[in-house]
């Protein structure tokens, strides 16, 4: 009778997500990444920052490396001399930005909104990591009437926002008037509906100066770590599994008082 491996015989009885999640992190550029980082974020201007062992809704290799949109790196160091007090991101996933900007800015307080609600532990295992728990509030679906309570809360304040294209319905000042004096930063899904960016960027136009922030691919210039990696495996570690280049807008308002 032929004797079948212990891998063999565990691929026939354990679910194919479970079975994806063991060679993921049992590949070879995953164990040096983890052995290299030592779960702290490489490099940018998290750089430092402990994470966590998954991500949610995004690849986690660049965040480990710290270029995960690496073309926010300037708005980022931007909002660390804004000085916010109150930050608000939506679509906040395991934490990135969240806990990310609350180390960088210790006067803020931050309103985190994720609809995944039974991934906030994670989020909160984030914030615990990096001391910044007690600045941090998670809550679930972002409705625009707990938008501008949350807002009104200090000021100055910011808007992060990476919602899939929930962008167009929810960042409406005429619903959300504290948007008006608020700093946005959002993700384009110019994908989602014909023409929408420019009309979110119509709504605004009269109340914020407006800086279209380009997506583009990964280099090798922008590999961070002195490891042993072919260019190959460098690329794949730094691609962000992106169906397409994304851009941002940021949009600071002229009066933030």
């Amino acid at each position: 009778m032929k004797v079948l491996s212990i891998a063999k015989q565990l691929s026939l009885v354990l679910p194919e997500r479970v079975q994806a999640h063991g060679r993921y992190y049992g590949s070879r550029q995953v164990r040096w990444l983890w052995r290299a980082t030592r779960l702290r974020v490489a490099s940018g201007p998290f750089q430092g920052m402990r994470y966590v062992h998954r991500s949610i809704g995004s690849v986690l290799r660049p965040k480990w490396l710290g270029t995960y949109e690496k073309e926010l790196w300037p708005v980022i160091e931007e909002i660390v001399h804004r000085g916010y007090k109150t930050i608000v991101n939506i679509g906040a996933a395991e934490g990135y930005y969240a806990v990310g900007l609350a180390r960088l800015l210790p006067e803020a307080r931050v309103f985190c909104f994720e609809e995944q609600t039974q991934e906030h532990h994670l989020l909160l295992r984030l914030a615990t990591l990096n001391g910044v728990q007690d600045r941090i509030t998670s809550r679930a679906w972002c409705e625009p009437q707990m938008l501008q309570q949350t807002l009104a809360t200090a000021r100055p304040s910011l808007v992060v926002c990476d919602i899939d294209g929930g962008e167009y319905d929810l960042l409406a000042p005429s619903v959300v008037p504290a948007l008006r004096h608020s700093d946005i930063l959002v993700e384009i899904h110019d994908f989602q509906r014909t023409g929408a960016p420019d009309q979110l960027r119509a709504l605004f136009e009269n109340t914020h100066d407006i800086e279209v922030i380009l997506g583009r691919e990964r280099t090798l210039a922008d590999w961070p770590l002195n490891l042993n990696f072919s260019s190959k495996e460098k690329l794949e570690a730094l691609a962000e599994g992106r169906p397409d280049l994304q851009d941002w807008f940021w949009m600071k308002a002229r009066a933030r008082a």
